[in-house]
């Protein structure tokens, strides 16, 4: 699994933006919100950049028979893992694509996105934000992760041009946690360190 993810990244290190898979404390914090959630309730969830399927895996362990869950990714090779690791569950669907590409008629209680907003340009990070809107119910959940230091680690030998860039998309995600965000937290446990955000995203427009 390891070096699957290795060479997953080597083929395409911008959108994958780790050498290695997520741990478990990471993971137990971006689903709480499927531990915390009303007892009963249904729920569609929306996973973006699956991989290849850890937090699928832990996801499903806390769904029930009604809930599905849809896994978007880019990356063909991981698509057909994925297929082979969750295609017998009913309750899960694959579909090989960008999530900019993907308009599904449902909409989503719960989105967790492991894509690396610290690698895309700022027009790539605010259709994904518009999108994961456009994808929600009223109001929907929201988690995400960004590693520690890398940005300010960017932001220091990069030149001017980009570092500008740097400053425009760190400005846009500060207006979006002033409307949005719920919680930040820290994870430390993790090769990377890196802090997972949670949002309650309302059916409005991001500025």
């Amino acid at each position: 699994m390891c070096s699957s993810f290795i060479n997953h990244f080597i083929r395409n290190p911008g959108g994958v933006g780790a050498i290695v898979p997520l741990q478990g404390p990471v993971i137990s914090e971006m689903i709480k919100d499927m531990k915390n959630r009303p007892k009963g309730t249904k729920w569609a969830i929306l996973e973006v950049g699956a991989g290849f399927g850890n937090i699928s895996e832990s996801l499903l362990k806390l769904m029930s028979p009604e809930d599905t869950l849809d896994l978007v990714e880019i990356d063909s090779k991981c698509c057909a893992y994925l297929k082979q690791r969750f295609g017998n569950d009913p309750r899960v669907r694959v579909i090989c694509s960008s999530i900019l590409d993907w308009q599904p008629k449902q909409k989503y209680n719960l989105i967790v996105s492991t894509l690396p907003l610290n690698n895309f340009e700022l027009n790539t990070v605010e259709a994904v934000f518009k999108h994961y809107l456009a994808l929600s119910h009223t109001p929907s959940l929201c988690a995400y992760v960004e590693y520690m230091g890398l940005e300010k680690l960017k932001q220091t030998f990069s030149p001017k041009s980009q570092r500008s860039a740097i400053d425009k998309r760190r400005q846009y995600i500060r207006k979006l946690h002033e409307r949005y965000l719920v919680e930040k937290n820290p994870v430390y446990c993790n090769f990377l360190p890196c802090h997972v955000y949670h949002l309650k995203l309302q059916n409005s427009s991001v500025a």
